[in-house]
């Protein structure tokens, strides 16, 4: 689950204050990292609430954190959530770069 470990640490989160936040143990939210064990169904949707992503992206079977539900709410494609989803993983520099780049496509 290296998504799960990616979204804790762009929040600077530790395991530990994961834990307390979800009332997990920072020891099971190791082993979800590290890929020993795979949550319950009850744990994982306990995350994605927590995140507000998807169970699919914790289970590193999508590059979408965002729950399918909010993707048909905003009329976007897989395509262009997965463009939201990089764009806002990026610095501000490199944010600005992008739009850039995307203006200059545009013409």
């Amino acid at each position: 689950m290296q998504n799960l470990r990616k979204l804790r640490k762009s929040q600077n989160q530790t395991q530990a204050k994961l834990a307390m936040h979800t009332g997990l143990q920072q020891e099971t939210i190791s082993a979800y990292e590290t890929g020993k064990i795979l949550p319950t169904s009850e744990n994982l949707i306990r995350l994605a609430a927590y995140f507000g992503c998807s169970t699919d992206y914790l289970l590193d079977l999508s590059n979408v954190p965002m729950p399918a539900h909010q993707l048909a709410a905003d009329n976007l494609s897989v395509e262009e959530a997965e463009l939201v989803a990089i764009y806002r993983q990026l610095s501000p520099e490199r944010r600005q770069r992008l739009y850039g780049f995307a203006e200059g496509l545009r013409g």
